[in-house]
């Protein structure tokens, strides 16, 4: 493979790759090294799956050629392994079980699960992991994590395998010291001369000295630069229903591993449970109480909202770097991935929002109708899969810093809407505002609760004797009052389900179009840091 690099702008950040040739041969590890790490960053993702962005800005071009022939960038990005400086590993899960679950995803069905046995113990002990192996990878060194990340690539064999930072040791420490004590001007200023002699990287005289070259070598090696690109298998190595399988696995594995993070979350259902359960306590049937009864509604909406959404937005975006890596790498593609993502995350939040109800509802004394019980439930656990999946929208395509702002930020005039007109009867609201309402799903949420609690109901709540006269004992009249009167239960939920499915698919777009953006994408990605360019220099 070679590469031409030129018409970069003296301004640019990679101008000196300006009129650089690259030039790679068969079976054979060939580096790319310099005194500046980000040079041999750039260097490297010039021949890996970032090569559009250094084609397209900057005044970048140039070409790139396969065997001899112009490289199609589709076919060799499906070819080529980009295994990325930052080490990042998938957390709660040791080595034996990250080189099985890839093998399972790369290999699929090609061979036997003996076979991929045989496979995974080979590469651990030619990589000297077999010692690490029931090791989980947070625990793993820094050579270790280095090892296994090439491992994990190694399975299916790619034909190219770009390494950036391959190596733990410190960079000038290679053979080569010379060379780069005199690349510093540590002996005088001589890097001008070596530029010109080498002509940038375009003379190839050295590969004509290279020690230790026999013929049949050699002659290999001109046969595999006669032919044209060999042929693989572009596809997935596993089907999508088997990738959809493997990785819901690991996604339940790795959450009931993180005791931690369970346990937190249980303790903050169980805190918050008691803490709104105590304030609002015993005003289900409490007629003097009817409006603080409604609050609690409101409350539990509340708590459904950003209970689920918050620990998304803070955790997503580093789950993002680590599936570029394996959906880049071609080890599944998106479509599992998010399924999966989406099933392993639900028994999670189901089983939170019922601890959460467990305490609320019988301690506020709420009816203990099982159909009641029932639809009070589904409504507050659908609200909490629709916040979970709001988060995950935000939360593929910004950091967690931005996430983090940015959920919240939409948050409250979803609160605000979802109690617009109430207290208004059945006096319609301007229609700018009653489109408005309809957008927030709390809003949907609200109604399906107070249908829940108070459809149907034909008996009046019960007066303190202490209270001479209670307002509110009249059911029908209340929920007049707050202009639901004609809700159904039914069609609330059916509104969420409906939302629910949205998000989740808006979600799968934002995370699909930040792995492969499309022209809009792209044009609103370069206005942005464009703006944000200007911002910065503007503070300068």
């Amino acid at each position: 493979m070679s590469a031409t690099l030129c018409n970069f702008e003296p301004s640019s950040l990679y101008s000196s790759l300006s009129n650089l040739k690259l030039m790679h041969t068969p079976n054979r590890v060939e580096p790319e090294f310099g005194h500046s790490t980000a040079f041999c960053a750039a260097c490297t993702k010039i021949g890996g799956e970032q090569v559009e962005y250094y084609m397209g800005v900057d005044g970048a071009g140039g070409h790139i050629y396969t065997n001899g022939e112009p490289r199609d960038l589709r076919q060799f990005k499906r070819l080529s392994r980009y295994i990325m400086q930052e080490d990042l590993l998938q957390p709660y899960i040791t080595v034996r079980e990250a080189m099985a679950i890839a093998a399972d995803l790369k290999l699929g069905a090609s061979i036997t699960a003996r076979e991929k046995v045989v496979v995974v113990e080979e590469i651990m002990q030619l990589l000297r992991l077999d010692k690490a192996k029931d090791t989980t990878t947070e625990r793993l060194s820094g050579g270790e994590r280095k090892r296994l990340s090439i491992a994990l690539e190694l399975l299916n064999n790619p034909p190219v395998i770009f390494l950036d930072e391959p190596t733990t040791c410190p960079t000038t420490h290679n053979p080569a010291d010379f060379i780069i004590e005199v690349s510093s001007g540590e002996y005088g200023s001589h890097a001008d001369k070596m530029v010109a002699a080498i002509e940038n990287g375009r003379c190839q005289s050295w590969r004509d000295y290279a020690v230790g070259s026999d013929t049949s070598q050699e002659l290999e090696l001109e046969q595999l630069n006669s032919g044209g690109v060999e042929k693989h298998n572009l596809k997935h190595g596993s089907t999508t229903c088997q990738q959809f399988h493997i990785l819901l696995r690991r996604m339940l594995l790795q959450t009931l591993r993180n005791k931690a993070y369970l346990w937190l979350r249980v303790c903050l259902h169980l805190f918050l449970g008691l803490i709104i359960g105590l304030l609002f306590c015993n005003m289900g049937y409490d007629a003097s109480k009817t409006i603080f009864n409604f609050g609690f509604c409101y409350a539990c909406i509340i708590a459904m909202l950003y209970i689920p959404m918050m620990p998304v937005l803070l955790e997503f975006p580093r789950e993002v770097q680590l599936m570029k890596r394996e959906y880049f790498n071609r080890w599944y593609g998106l479509k599992a991935y998010y399924a999966a993502l989406v099933v392993s995350r639900t028994p999670a939040t189901i089983f939170f929002s019922l601890i959460y109800l467990a305490l609320t509802y019988p301690i506020t004394s709420q009816p203990l109708e099982l159909p009641r019980i029932l639809m009070f439930t589904t409504i507050c656990i659908t609200v909490a899969l629709i916040s979970e999946s709001m988060g995950t929208a935000i939360s593929s395509i910004l950091s967690v810093v931005n996430s983090v702002f940015l959920g919240p930020a939409l948050s409250v005039p979803l609160m605000l809407l979802a109690v617009y007109g109430f207290g208004d009867g059945d006096l319609p609201p301007p229609i700018i505002w009653k489109l408005a309402r309809s957008c927030s799903y709390l809003r949907y949420g609200m109604e399906g609760l107070v249908a829940a609690i108070y459809g149907g109901r034909k008996e009046d709540l019960v007066c303190p004797e202490d209270k001479d006269f209670c307002e509110m004992k009249n059911i029908s009249n209340f929920v007049k009052l707050l202009g639901m009167s004609g809700v159904s239960f039914w069609f609330d939920f059916g509104v969420l389900v409906v939302i629910l499915l949205l998000m989740n698919f808006l979600g799968y777009y934002l995370l699909r179009q930040r792995l492969s953006p499309n022209y809009a994408y792209r044009s609103i990605k370069i206005i942005g840091n464009f703006i944000k360019a200007k911002m910065s220099m503007s503070h300068q």
